[in-house]
């Protein structure tokens, strides 16, 4: 079963489309995409997903390795330590 990945489709978020662009490519096969509202973390390009029936977000997700981390979290599970860093624990289990 593919993962369901949330998109945050904020202002702030949006505000660098090629590195929203850059992270939706590396992970469009991944799972299904869906687009949801502001989640006020605001240090985008943020996304999440379901692990172990908890919503986790992330944030910064404007670089090739933070992308590639996350694209690891979404296929093997693997939480890398960069991206651990990158876990916006506020919303953490919440989707706004």
């Amino acid at each position: 079963m593919s993962p369901r990945i949330l998109m945050c489709g904020g202002s702030s978020c949006r505000k660098k489309p090629r590195k929203r662009k850059a992270l939706l490519e590396s992970i469009r096969d991944v799972g299904t995409i869906e687009e949801v509202g502001c989640q006020e973390i605001c240090s985008g390009p943020v996304a999440g997903f379901t692990i172990r029936g908890r919503i986790e977000w992330f944030k910064q997700l404007d670089t090739k390795k933070s992308r590639k981390a996350f694209l690891e979290l979404a296929t093997r599970g693997k939480l890398s330590k960069s991206l651990k860093k990158r876990r916006a624990k506020k919303q953490a289990g919440r989707l706004r």
